[in-house]
């Protein structure tokens, strides 16, 4: 009875290990953003691609954005760190 069990946690572990995103798929999207790259003069506009984990979950998702784009956040990040300093300061 227990041969089973023994055979469904390997399906098990694969099934969870497995990308849902196939190696074909991922190549297309390589080679969409490398030739958005090629065609693009200016490098603000230039596509940047990274891994990042999304809070809560261990598996990495791909996002691709502007240089312009995380320029972008990184100001608007910084502008709501700066307003959350000033609106922390303790008053004497």
């Amino acid at each position: 009875m227990l041969k089973p069990i023994y055979l469904l946690i390997p399906l098990l572990i694969v099934g969870c290990a497995t990308d849902p995103v196939t190696m074909s798929e991922r190549k297309q999207q390589d080679q969409a953003v490398a030739q958005h790259n090629a065609t693009t003069a200016d490098n603000k506009d230039r596509l940047v691609c990274r891994k990042e984990k999304k809070t809560g979950s261990h598996r990495p998702i791909k996002i691709c954005r502007t240089v312009r784009q995380i320029e972008a956040d990184k100001i608007s990040a910084r502008t709501e760190l700066e307003r959350n300093k000033v609106r922390d300061l303790p008053s004497n």
